[in-house]
């Protein structure tokens, strides 16, 4: 039910090996093969006892032996799954406790996530950038904030460029896309019509799509 993102994992000659979908009020992940036959659904744990975790984004290793899955229940849980085994790998995820994560990408060594961290009233949020290191290492750069305003701020999609670069997009933040380095730094901003829930590129990344998610709206 509800499915967010999906991702694919390729094999050493280039062809897909499995394809994935988040499935965000089942609670799980659903993976097939080249053949579009679908080989598991994996339930992920459901920390708070909500019915659901809400999985959401979806990014394959560089690697291509495992697919980090994001959450939107608050938990700040990133689930790792493992491609060989096709079950959960729990020594290879990341806790960003209270954030719920946007859909990610992978770059200089990091798992870049865009975050959402509600206010404790619920009457505001932040929205930023999450920068885990598959060495261990945490960092957090905060995009745009609101407290106390009733809006929520939050942080949709991370894409990469072919240069490099980063391009993050969310909710409530300006109507801006902000570019950050390889390392997740700030690098500028670009005004753009509408809120970003979704980000799409070509294959040279000279030009980018952009979805609402309030609208009938691209840009």
């Amino acid at each position: 039910l509800y499915p967010e993102d999906i991702a694919f994992a390729y094999d050493s000659t280039g062809q897909v090996r499995y394809g994935a979908v988040t499935n965000s009020t089942s609670g799980s992940v659903t993976l097939w093969d080249s053949n579009l036959n679908v080989v598991t659904t994996i339930a992920l744990p459901d920390p708070w006892g909500m019915g659901t975790c809400y999985p959401f984004g979806i990014v394959t290793s560089e690697d291509q032996n495992r697919f980090y899955v994001t959450t939107m229940d608050g938990t700040g849980e990133i689930y790792a799954i493992n491609l060989n085994t096709l079950s959960l790998d729990a020594t290879a995820g990341f806790t960003q406790f209270g954030r719920s994560g946007g859909r990610p990408a992978i770059s200089n060594g990091n798992l870049m996530v865009p975050t959402t961290t509600y206010t404790v009233a619920w009457t505001g949020s932040e929205a930023g950038v999450g920068v885990l290191g598959f060495d261990g290492s945490q960092d957090y750069a905060m995009m745009t904030v609101e407290d106390g305003s009733w809006t929520y701020p939050s942080g949709q999609e991370i894409v990469r460029l072919e240069d490099g670069r980063l391009v993050w997009g969310g909710l409530f933040a300006d109507e801006r896309l902000y570019i950050l380095n390889a390392d997740g730094s700030l690098d500028g901003s670009m005004q753009c019509s509408i809120g970003a829930h979704g980000i799409g590129k070509n294959e040279t990344s000279d030009l980018l799509a952009i979805c609402d998610l309030y609208g009938d709206n691209l840009a």
